[in-house]
């Protein structure tokens, strides 16, 4: 069982947000909350005990090595953490937009939600009316940390 008090909330965060499955893998210590970003390439090489690679790996890299041998030596106690699909992001992005109540803003949004790019579009709109790019950052961040809480029940 998670305890949601030892969590690494800001960890979490920004794992959801910018996990990037094709370098590094995100975990969650489900015993201790703490957030464990690790390249792949060296939790390979402590899956294959490919120690002749490890022994050449840069210092910094070496560092890790302790941490992925506890992550595969105890894969119970890691949770790979999920990045927030990208469906669910734009329906916050839309959910805003329908919130806004300047008329040409609301227009703007809309706009720039429609077609590839809109993540960009829609941000770089926002960064015209800053009390509106401000509500937007709070109320998405609100929606990450519900997101979260949903993951993590659902573990449970």
């Amino acid at each position: 069982m998670i305890d949601f008090n030892k969590l690494d909330w800001e960890g979490l965060r920004l794992a959801v947000d910018f996990n990037d499955d094709s370098i590094n893998y995100c975990f969650l210590n489900t015993h201790t909350g703490e957030v464990i970003i690790m390249p792949q390439e060296i939790l390979r090489m402590v899956e294959d005990e490919a120690e002749d690679k490890i022994d050449h790996l840069p210092n910094w890299e070496k560092d890790l090595v302790p941490e992925a041998r506890e992550i595969v030596d105890h894969f119970e106690r890691f949770e790979r953490i999920p990045t927030i699909p990208p469906y669910d992001a734009y329906n916050w992005m839309v959910e805003f937009a329908d919130s806004v109540t300047n008329p040409h803003l609301r227009d703007l949004l809309f706009v720039a939600l429609n077609g590839k790019g809109a993540f960009r579009r829609f941000k770089n709109v926002l960064m015209n009316y800053p009390k509106e790019q401000e509500r937007w950052y709070k109320m998405r961040d609100e929606k990450v940390d519900e997101w979260i809480r949903e993951w993590l029940n659902d573990l449970q």
